[in-house]
């Protein structure tokens, strides 16, 4: 019979799937936030200025928060802290359907970023469930999949309920469209929290680099980590190169798609449906690549040569 770490549900373990659907849902109120929020705040009055505060303020309640609730999910497992991430998206994104102005909204941004910590949580656990190695590489990118999906059902998302308030309800105003579009992204996360409460993850799991017998001691099982970290312990420099190209590539996609829907309102004459027809294709090219290329490459060349390459293709 298939173990535990041999069956797999879209190439994760399945004590990942809660997981990787809360990911999914707290990148698709991210999807509909960018899709969204440009238009919401330009018919509420205010300038492109006001709009570049508003996410900066979301990414700096990020930097402060996403470190601290992986340190808390260390603690209170990782499924609690996930569960918080989706309620502060609930909460940010109703708090939005009914803000007046760009500072109500920038509130709302400031809780949304402080409890956005769903994706590098993610990632810890699948540190903690996947055997080191491709394996771990490859679930990564089943993670980075759900992010992605997420993007490009986020702006989806939006044009369609947008368009359901203007032809089921009446409601002809930008403003008032947008705000039905945050209500509804608010009510999917809150419906995906209370499944969460519904399923658990193991704790982790101890992965030893010897074939020892199941039973072998803990002393074994210690003296095998140790081994590990002394064999394959990474260059002084890796975790600030790792971090530098992390923000280069989330500075270039935020101002991309900030930058555009300005451009695009203004200069192309793009309401709520253009502008999330536009963001999720952009967003399906890279769920695309996630899911059909990236394993593949992984495999062939190898992860730090498809990094070199990822950041030459986007420079």
């Amino acid at each position: 019979a298939p173990t535990q770490q041999s069956r797999t549900v879209l190439g994760l373990p399945p004590t990942l799937l809660p997981i990787w659907l809360a990911v999914l849902v707290q990148m698709l109120g991210v999807g509909v936030t960018l899709s969204t929020l440009p238009l919401f705040l330009t018919k509420l009055g205010s300038s492109p200025n006001q709009l570049a505060a508003i996410v900066s303020t979301f990414s700096i309640a990020q930097v402060v928060g996403a470190p601290a609730l992986v340190a808390i999910s260390n603690r209170v497992g990782r499924l609690t802290v996930l569960r918080a991430c989706l309620t502060g998206n609930a909460v940010a994104s109703l708090l939005t359907a009914f803000s007046s102005g760009w500072r109500g909204v920038a509130a709302c941004r400031f809780i949304a970023g402080l409890t956005a910590a769903s994706v590098p949580v993610a990632q810890v656990s699948v540190a903690d469930v996947v055997p080191p190695g491709a394996a771990t590489s490859k679930a990564l990118s089943r993670m980075a999949s759900a992010a992605s999906l997420g993007i490009i059902l986020g702006p989806a998302f939006g044009g369609f309920v947008g368009e359901l308030a203007r032809s089921a309800l009446g409601v002809t105003s930008a403003v008032g469209q947008c705000r039905y579009i945050f209500a509804a992204s608010s009510i999917l996360s809150a419906l995906v929290l209370v499944l969460s409460c519904r399923v658990t993850i193991p704790p982790p799991v101890v992965h030893r680099s010897d074939s020892t017998s199941a039973s072998a001691t803990d002393d074994d099982a210690t003296a095998g980590s140790t081994r590990v970290a002394t064999t394959e312990r990474p260059p002084p420099y890796a975790q600030a190169l790792c971090r530098w190209s992390a923000l280069v590539t989330s500075f270039s996609f935020t101002i991309s798609v900030i930058s555009y829907s300005l451009f695009a309102m203004r200069h192309l004459g793009y309401g709520q449906r253009e502008l999330a027809l536009t963001n999720s294709a952009a967003a399906a090219a890279a769920l695309a690549v996630n899911l059909l290329f990236l394993p593949w490459l992984l495999d062939k060349l190898g992860e730090s040569v498809v990094a070199a390459l990822g950041l030459i293709v986007l420079g």
